[in-house]
């Protein structure tokens, strides 16, 4: 049994044959089908997924903790400092 590397064509041929279109000749379309895919996808693009919104609300809650952890750090800081100073 041999093994053979030759490809049945060299690979630049076989790609130029390759297609993914069904039909070699591009696709006629006319100005409404191309009107109603444009109206269909500016409808689809402009919803919002579910996943989306729990992301938005994460940052939302991640803005919020940081905010208020800044606050009691700067707090906490500044009660110890003070509680420092009139220890000494």
């Amino acid at each position: 049994m041999t093994h053979s590397t030759d490809l049945p064509c060299p690979i630049s041929q076989c790609l130029a044959r390759w297609s993914t279109a069904a039909y070699p000749d591009a696709a006629e379309t006319s100005s409404f089908d191309l009107w109603s895919l444009s109206s269909h996808v500016q409808h689809c693009s402009g919803r919002v997924s579910h996943t989306e919104r729990l992301h938005r609300a994460a940052g939302w809650a991640g803005g919020m903790v940081r905010v208020r952890l800044m606050t009691f750090v700067v707090v906490a800081v500044l009660v110890l400092g003070a509680g420092f100073a009139l220890a000494a």
